[in-house]
């Protein structure tokens, strides 16, 4: 029966000590890391707010509702024969288009919102009414159309 007893843990063992500052290392480490995207946050809001364009900070602000309407909408301007053909192909369209829209639409919004501003505050080739006045194919309200002006 005195091989079955359990050891005694002696509370001044070093490996207990050792642990102390591995764990004082690896918290220090977290919270570095959460300040440095924190800062990483804050300039890139700051950047985006007070840069010449804006397009980028309003696709990902609307992207969520404006995919939702615009990616049933890209999918029956590239296939109207075959709406026109079969009407049921809508209720898959606005099932399967309308929450695939809601999901990417931020992401697909700042894209096309950072194109906008690369085409609007630098090479001046889309004027602000064509970006945010419209619903043209370089408006910002329309993030899954892909538009090449030249």
């Amino acid at each position: 029966m005195a091989d079955l007893e359990t050891p005694s843990v002696d509370s001044s063992s070093s490996s207990s000590t050792n642990a102390e500052p591995v764990l004082l290392r690896v918290t220090q480490q977290r919270r570095g890391l959460r300040a440095r995207h924190l800062a990483a946050a804050l300039v890139l809001s700051v950047c985006l707010t007070f840069s010449q364009g804006c397009a980028t900070f309003t696709g990902l602000l609307t992207g969520a509702f404006t995919g939702c309407i615009d990616a049933p909408a890209q999918v029956y301007r590239y296939n109207r024969a075959s709406f026109k053909y079969h009407p049921e192909y809508w209720i898959f369209n606005v099932l399967l288009f309308f929450p695939l829209g809601l999901a990417t639409g931020p992401l697909a919004g700042m894209v096309k919102g950072a194109a906008l501003d690369i085409q609007w505050a630098f090479l001046d080739d889309v004027t602000y009414t064509k970006a945010f006045m419209t619903y043209r194919r370089p408006s910002i309200w329309r993030p899954f159309t892909i538009h090449w002006d030249h």
